[in-house]
């Protein structure tokens, strides 16, 4: 097993350096830009700076899972990219820099920080979070806005520092955060970026939003960004987590690298894993009854891209059958996790499982793929003998057709070696599922209608 992890390794491996090349991706590779790289606003446009907000509304509700994922995946973007600026160039946060240090960093005084980086606030909102308090549309706008001076678009409609503290223009974050303030009430209740920047040295990210338009609670994944991530994307060990093994028994094994990013204790200064974690600060919002707070009936909703997806099938499945979520968990409504390009997650016994849970209400997987991409068949490819397979209702996007839809269907994949690292990214993802031909969107049946509509369709549920 080892010499096959050896072996295979070289595919990460060649797509970490093409993920340099600009040519293959909206979003450039830049070690400082890399927060929530999965969730890119360039990525999940296709390289269109306003189509992602100002989407047609022909044949698609707002509350569509599609078009509210995109919403959310927005807002969060949008925060990540700020706070990496602000924490990095804040007088507030670098105190403890020397003069010289704090001019070679660039260090600014900004209007009202604590708008954005709840470090320094007084009152909690939830005791298991990172964030002190919620971070809202409006906030983050009203932040853009007074500090407008020290930011500017790259070429890519990327937000940047402007160590000058000179711009006047109005900047693409303000246009787009005002669009989703105006039409989507949300708030983004956790986002842990507690990782290393260095070597293999790299944490689990994700953040946690409440969205009161559509009555949902989105947990969202990054997406694989590092030498270490890849590593664990090969370890195809199967193993079965304590977590897992509770209402699992010992006959549902899963891939290794995946369940240590949960279910693992990633330094000795950790006292709760990434799970614990995130069943905390659940079981916190879900269980808070505070006057204006009462999210007990709203859906549970996973999103992740690459590894992020496999998380995503994971945790949702892994929380579906867990008897501590379930406990909190509204009872009417599954847990649903929409992945995109998510690699293997587990063998046949997993699959199994997983499809008890639909069938008994408690789980739901939209699964996207991308005709082209090796990597939701990089696990099967590497170790057929394993038997690992893809649960879900699988929308398989094509360059000129429809998208293919099924449910449990393990797909054949010959990809083109020039341009598999591409129809792996979000950009190529998104361009397809909201292709347009005469007008219409291509894929609008599947863009319109709910996940139960989905399951009720394809997979007779």
């Amino acid at each position: 097993m080892k010499y096959l992890n050896l072996c295979i390794a070289i595919v990460p491996m060649v797509m970490d350096v093409a993920s340099a090349i600009p040519s293959h991706f909206s979003r450039p590779y830049n070690k400082q830009n890399k927060d929530f790289q999965g969730l890119s606003l360039a990525e999940i446009r296709g390289g269109s700076k306003t189509k992602a907000i100002e989407m047609k509304q022909t044949s698609i509700r707002d509350d569509a899972p599609f078009s509210s994922m995109l919403k959310v995946s927005l807002l969060v973007y949008h925060y990540a990219e700020l706070r990496r600026i602000v924490l990095a160039h804040s007088e507030n946060f670098n105190e403890d820099l020397t003069p010289r240090q704090k001019k070679k960093k660039n260090i600014v005084k900004f209007d009202s920080p604590d708008l954005i980086i709840t470090k320094k606030a007084t009152k909690r909102s939830y005791a298991s979070t990172n964030l002190k308090h919620e971070i809202t549309a409006d906030a983050v706008l009203e932040f853009v806005e007074k500090n407008r001076r020290y930011f500017t678009d790259d070429k890519k409609g990327e937000l940047t520092f402007n160590k000058k503290g000179d711009n006047k223009e109005v900047l693409e974050i303000e246009k787009r955060v005002k669009i989703l303030g105006q039409k989507f009430d949300a708030d983004i209740i956790e986002f842990d970026d507690d990782r290393g920047n260095k070597g293999l040295k790299s944490e689990l990210l994700y953040g946690i939003v409440v969205n009161r338009t559509d009555k949902r609670i989105t947990v969202v994944f990054r997406g694989s960004d590092s030498k270490r991530d890849w590593f664990q994307n090969l370890q195809v060990f199967g193993k079965t987590p304590a977590e897992i093994k509770e209402f699992a028994g010992n006959e549902v094994d899963v891939h290794a690298g995946f369940s240590n990013y949960l279910f693992k204790h990633r330094s000795q200064r950790d006292q709760n894993t990434k799970y614990e974690q995130i069943m905390d600060v659940l079981e916190d919002v879900y269980q808070n009854e505070a006057k204006g707070r009462d999210y007990s009936g709203y859906e549970l909703y996973i999103t992740g891209h690459s590894l992020g997806g496999a998380l995503t099938q994971l945790l949702a499945f892994t929380l579906s059958g867990s008897k501590r979520a379930q406990a909190f968990l509204p009872s009417a409504k599954p847990v649903t996790a929409m992945s995109f390009a998510s690699p293997h997650c587990g063998t046949k016994g997993y699959a199994r499982k997983f499809n008890e849970l639909e069938k008994e209400g408690k789980l739901r997987h939209i699964r996207v793929s991308n005709d082209g991409d090796m990597v939701p068949h990089l696990v099967f490819i590497a170790a057929p003998l394993m038997g690992y397979k893809q649960p879900g209702v699988n929308v398989h996007l094509h360059s000129k057709k429809k998208a293919d839809i099924a449910y449990n269907k393990g797909r054949k994949v010959f990809p083109n070696p020039i341009t598999f690292i591409k129809m792996h990214g979000l950009p190529s993802h998104r361009s397809r599922l909201m292709r347009e031909e005469d007008g219409e969107f291509v894929n609008k049946d599947i863009l319109s209608k709910s996940v139960d509509e989905i399951y009720s369709e394809y997979a007779g549920m």
